[in-house]
């Protein structure tokens, strides 16, 4: 018997699933419940009995661990924050591995007038103000200053996530090789500035 926690997982796992491969608006708690082979009533139960709590459950779920929202470290010296945003980024890639969905729908939706691309966007927003204060703390620079460099960090680790789909990618470069080169060299050119 599954716990309730590794149900919730997979059922977010399937619809997120669904959207990734047939658009949002194939998304269905009939669908989710044949394709995770959880009942629709146990779904209802503690998901919702409306689409939109479908949509906002998986979107949540896989959001919040995509930007890693869930254990992001409280540090305040360089060198810590550093190491943790190489293994958040590590992490990544890892997740982009095992969810490969995650990216193709935040570049699928991220800008689009759905109830997902609303969701994703607060997300993201919570996000880059986490990394903003981060950044403004560890690297002493005024608030606008870090809002850039949270972009910038964010885009570089997202457009990475991407790439690696590419078999092609991964076939010239190394997970460890992508972050040394990429994340590394966005360290050194901020600490110089």
């Amino acid at each position: 018997m599954e716990s309730k926690e590794l149900k919730m997982i997979k059922a977010a796992e399937c619809a997120l699933q669904i959207i990734a491969n047939d658009g949002l608006e194939q998304l269905s708690f009939t669908r989710v419940s044949k394709a995770c082979g959880i009942s629709r009533g146990w779904l209802y139960k503690y998901i919702g009995q409306s689409p939109k709590a479908l949509t906002d459950f998986a979107v949540d779920h896989f959001g919040k661990l995509f930007a890693e929202m869930d254990n992001r470290p409280s540090v305040s010296d360089l060198k810590s924050w550093s190491s943790a945003i190489l293994e958040g980024t590590h992490q990544g890639f890892m997740d982009t591995d095992r969810y490969p969905w995650i990216v193709m729908i935040y570049f699928r939706y991220a800008h689009s007038n759905t109830q997902i691309g609303e969701r994703i966007r607060k997300i993201d927003s919570q996000y880059q103000q986490v990394l903003t204060a981060e950044i403004e703390r560890v690297f002493s620079v005024p608030r606008a200053d870090a809002a850039v460099l949270a972009e910038t960090l964010t885009s570089l680790r997202l457009g990475m996530s991407f790439r690696w789909l590419s078999p092609k990618t991964r076939a010239i470069l190394g997970k460890r090789q992508m972050l040394d080169k990429y994340i590394r060299a966005w360290f050194e050119a901020i600490s110089q500035r």
